[in-house]
């Protein structure tokens, strides 16, 4: 799903971007952390059992792939345009290039035993 709620005020300084609805979309914010690339760079090639995540790129236009185990996409998140919401059993799988920033906001605390880390396990899951 994409949304797009960000504001941006343009100034000669410094410009100011910002999401004003965010309870809206993510309910219960438990967790927010930034990936940062200093090469190319996959990152994710997993999903989460129950937890959900919100996708800001902060800086470049970050492709990413997702399956939900009947539909595969790729889609690319525009740079501080949009937030992609990634529901529970979703495989995800980032493809960051050198210096792209990404944001992510998740509805859950982190847990080891959330995470679906097997790409066949995963499938089958999804097939039961």
């Amino acid at each position: 799903m994409k949304i797009k709620y960000f504001t941006k005020i343009k100034e000669k300084k410094c410009d100011l971007i910002f999401f004003n609805q965010l309870k809206t979309f993510v309910k219960n914010a438990e967790r927010v952390f930034f990936l940062s690339a200093k090469k190319n760079c996959i990152r994710g090639n997993h999903a989460h059992k129950i937890c959900s995540q919100y996708l800001i790129s902060i800086n470049g236009n970050i492709k990413i792939k997702i399956d939900n185990g009947k539909i595969k996409k790729d889609k690319i998140i525009k740079e501080l345009k949009e937030m992609i919401k990634i529901k529970p059993m979703t495989w995800l799988t980032i493809n960051l290039k050198k210096n792209q920033k990404l944001c992510v906001i998740c509805d859950k605390k982190y847990s080891k035993k959330e995470y679906i880390r097997d790409y066949e396990i995963f499938n089958k899951i999804k097939k039961d």
